[in-house]
């Protein structure tokens, strides 16, 4: 198994790829990272590491308190991220409800505005993300 990202291979190989839809599906450096979609949500993130280990973590768009995927409208990454420059690309078309990592499920709840926008997110047991809106 060969490291997929080498020195002498940057004239050649782009940093990041995308799918036709404007999805990015891989990010290389020091960490390569794969993006698997489904139906317009990342459903996957396998980062792989210079000693060949791999850490993958799962998301998951519905759930008993969500049982209808959330409208991602406010154009938010599945890491939380406001930033436009990250992750590259299409953002999902839904927001995550829980995410798989390491074996532990950890749950997302999230608190809206009158017009849909998340106001506030937080996996259940932790602090709030804010975001505010103009």
């Amino acid at each position: 198994h060969q490291w997929p990202y080498h020195a002498g291979s940057q004239a050649t190989d782009p940093l990041y790829r995308y799918d036709d839809q404007g999805h990015l599906t891989h990010d290389v450096g020091w960490v390569y990272t794969k993006y698997v979609w489904t139906d317009g949500n990342v459903t996957e993130i396998r980062s792989t590491y210079y000693d060949n280990s791999v850490d993958t973590v799962f998301y998951k768009y519905v759930n008993d308190k969500y049982p209808t995927p959330i409208d991602n409208i406010a154009g938010i990454s599945v890491s939380g991220s406001v930033n436009p420059a990250f992750p590259m690309g299409v953002k999902n078309k839904n927001l995550p409800v829980s995410k798989i990592e390491n074996g532990k499920e950890i749950t997302y709840e999230y608190e809206f505005d009158a017009d849909g926008y998340p106001t506030k997110m937080r996996p259940i047991g932790e602090e709030y993300n804010t975001y505010e809106w103009e």
